[in-house]
Formats: C-alpha cells, structure tokens, sequence
C-alpha cells in the first residue's frame, strides 16, 4: 500500500500529471487571449504535451513560454490562415447545405461542389492534426510543414482518424443537451485542451519516432 501512495507510486503520478494538464490547460486559454497568439499557444500547448507524452518533461510554464517564444512569428501567420480557412470551408458549407434546403432542383454542379468542399474540410482536419505537433518539435518553413502534415496524415491514416474522432466526440456531444453543452464546457476549460492534446501526443510520438533520426531536426530548449 505504502508503494501505490509513495511520491514514486503510480497514484501520485497520475495525480501529478492531471494537475499539470489543469495548470497547462488554464495557461494556454490565458495565451489564446489575444486571439492572434492562438497559433503559437497551440504550439506551445503540444511542445508540452509531446513532452509528457515521452515522460521528457514535468514541467508546465517553462517549457510552454520557451516554445512560445520561438513560435510567435510562424505560429502566429499559421493561426492566422488557419482561421481563414476554417471560415471560408465554414461559409461554404453552410451556403452549400442552406441551398440544398431550400431548393429542390439541384444540378450535378451543385453536387460536385458540395463533394469538392466535404472533401476538402476531411483533408484539412486530418492535416490540422499534425501541423501544430510540427511546428512545436521540429524546424521547417510553414509550406514544409504543412506538406509534412498532409503525408503524415494520409500515411498514418488510422492513427489521424482516432485523433480526429477523439477531438469531435466531445464537440458532437456538446449538441445534444444543454446539459451536455455545459458539461463539455467545463472539462474544454478546465483540462478539455490539454487532455486532448496529450492523448493525442500519445500516438504522434509513435510516428514522429519513425522519422525524426533520418529526416528532420528536432527543436531544443
């Protein structure tokens, strides 16, 4: 018994590491404040979790503020066109589907369009999968890594649709019920954004292992 609850016993590393998720979690909101700065928060969020993820770092404001740092620029532009697509595939689809409602007439265009813009939401979720692990652990310009993201995503297909589904269940929940809305609220400010992220890193590491001595150069503190 003395072994489960000691400073080196499984229960206290659990509990350390949810009260780190917690304190990573609020950090991260706190940076995503300014909106611009979601790009680099984001990294920095991943640069952390990627680290747990390998049980490379216990740390919380360190290691965040020093990737931070050295992704404001790129994460920032990243961020930045990343909430322009995101807006433009939202605006589309909606017009899309607002269109298919009320008009019963729809021609093959129509269709093809439709498929055109479904396709191209799929592939920008998986590749965001993986573009902000990118940026926080390895040195590349904004189109490598964007290219990077893509291969990694369409290579490693299974593994990017459990990361994709592990992000949308809590947001599909969230539909449901009121109640649910509030409940998936609280964990996303509370743990919900780095929970996710370190569940996630749990499997990028795996892939980024299969690279990272022949390809790329990591980033270091």
């Amino acid at each position: 018994m003395k072994s489960i609850f000691s400073p080196d016993g499984p229960l206290y590393n659990l509990a350390e590491r949810l009260g780190n998720l917690v304190l990573l979690n609020m950090l991260y909101l706190l940076f995503c404040i300014p909106i611009v700065t979601i790009g680099p928060a984001s990294a920095a969020l991943r640069y952390v979790t990627l680290k747990y993820a390998t049980n490379d770092e216990d740390r919380v404001f360190a290691p965040f503020w020093h990737s931070f740092k050295q992704n404001l620029k790129q994460g920032m532009i990243i961020g930045i066109v990343r909430t322009a697509i995101t807006l433009f595939l939202a605006y589309d689809l909606y017009y899309i589907l607002v269109t298919w409602r009320y008009i019963s007439n729809n021609t093959v265009y129509d269709k093809v369009i439709l498929v055109l813009v479904a396709l191209a939401c799929f592939v920008y979720i998986l590749v965001s999968r993986y573009i902000y692990p990118m940026l926080a652990r390895y040195d590349n310009s904004t189109r490598q890594l964007i290219r990077t993201s893509l291969v990694l995503a369409v290579r490693h297909l299974p593994a990017t649709l459990c990361m994709t589904l592990l992000t949308a269940a809590p947001i599909v929940l969230m539909m449901y019920t009121m109640t649910s809305f509030a409940l998936v609220l609280t964990f996303y400010v509370f743990i919900g954004f780095a929970a996710l992220a370190y569940l996630q890193d749990k499997l990028i590491v795996r892939i980024f292992w299969q690279y990272t001595p022949k390809e790329e150069t990591e980033k270091t503190e």
